[in-house]
């Protein structure tokens, strides 16, 4: 969470923002009564990176704009829960 929110303030004091349409094409991978494993893609051939106004595609999105994804999720009792979310940015779907 701390990689997070350092990732959010420097977006906030350096004026970048995010722009377009991410499409997310979620598979179920493996299930149980308290684990769930999704896969599949995530396109953000329609997202931009607006620095100080200026528009242009997120470093890496022009080698692959549609990337494998893999989020976990676990009920313990009080509820579900993220337990692990990648995107391989370095591969392409």
């Amino acid at each position: 969470m701390d990689e997070v929110e350092r990732s959010l303030e420097y977006q906030v004091d350096n004026g970048i923002r995010y722009g377009g349409q991410m499409v997310i094409t979620p598979v179920v991978e493996e299930s149980s009564d308290t684990l769930v494993v999704l896969g599949g893609c995530v396109d953000g051939s329609e997202v931009v990176l607006i620095d100080d106004g200026e528009e242009r595609a997120p470093d890496g999105v022009d080698q692959h704009p549609v990337i494998p994804m893999r989020a976990v999720l676990a009920n313990d009792g009080s509820g579900w829960r993220v337990n692990e979310n990648a995107l391989d940015e370095d591969a392409s779907c």
